[in-house]
């Protein structure tokens, strides 16, 4: 058991608190609503104020956030095994932060969810080659259970991250990143709007989509290449003197461009995208 810092000012919180703050106005106070978040978010201070307002939380959080706080060192719980950890309880919140040895220690924090009860979960043991139990506190089960919303974001993004290696233009990564963050919610959402039965394409499937569609569209000074491109009239093959690059492959070249559209476009025996840009 250890004593927190007091009463905590709002405005001291930084960044990423102040967002959670803002997302909770909503959630009613003290009717036993839980909040779930990760360790980019997460601090006592931010639990105790959660706290105060009558919300639950659990939540992982970052070992530089815990001052004060003296657990058990990573090396002690390596030696004790997968599954071995240690606690305390702040006093101030009543919130409890435990360290938890899985691959590499895991801190969290929580005002709801403790020890007990405790139960065991496999997990694959890379050394020994096979899957083992591993003692896990209730807290760990739960945040588990629960943690869909920011983890599954991070997992999704990660998964066909745009590759961008740039030292000079820092802020591309962050347009990259929010381009790719727009593209996984597009797709989240587009799989809310599916008509019932009716198979969803994967991810990968809809970004590969989404980029087609950015590569065949035109740009801003020829905009009615975009708008006829559909219409069932008038599209026409016809050959032109030097290759140039098709809108929908990319990387192929061809002799062949639409009429009306003016865009070049291949049609061989073993690919029509004449046809694909014009149904797509």
């Amino acid at each position: 058991m250890y004593t927190g810092k007091g009463s905590v000012d709002v405005s001291d919180l930084g960044v990423g608190a102040g967002f959670v703050l803002r997302l909770a106005r909503g959630i009613p106070k003290h009717k036993n609503y839980k909040l779930f978040f990760d360790n980019w978010f997460s601090s006592l201070d931010l639990a105790q104020t959660l706290s105060d307002q009558g919300i639950l939380t659990l939540a992982t959080v970052r070992a530089n956030r815990l001052k004060g706080c003296a657990l058990e060192s990573d090396s002690n719980l390596k030696a004790r095994g997968r599954g071995s950890y240690d606690w305390r309880v702040e006093t101030q919140s009543n919130a409890i932060v435990v360290k938890w040895y899985d691959n590499k220690p895991i801190h969290l924090i929580s005002t709801y969810a403790a020890l007990d009860p405790e139960d065991t979960c496999r997990w694959w043991d890379g050394k020994r080659k096979e899957y083992a139990d591993v003692k896990r506190p209730y807290c760990v089960k739960e945040y588990n259970r629960f943690m869909g919303g920011v983890d599954l974001a991070d997992m999704l993004l990660e998964l066909y991250r745009i590759d961008f290696k740039s030292r000079s233009k820092w802020y591309m990564r962050i347009f990259f990143f929010l381009f790719d963050l727009s593209v996984v919610n597009g797709w989240l959402l587009y799989r809310r709007c599916l008509a019932a039965g009716q198979k969803p394409m994967n991810l990968l499937q809809f970004k590969t989509d989404v980029a087609r569609a950015l590569l065949s569209g035109a740009s801003l000074a020829t905009p009615k290449r975009d708008s006829t491109r559909l219409e069932g009239q008038g599209h026409f093959p016809a050959w032109i003197e030097s290759k140039q690059r098709c809108r929908v492959c990319v990387q192929a070249h061809s002799k062949v461009k639409c009429v009306k559209c003016e865009v070049s476009l291949c049609f061989t025996p073993n690919r029509n995208c004449l046809l694909t840009y014009h149904t797509m």
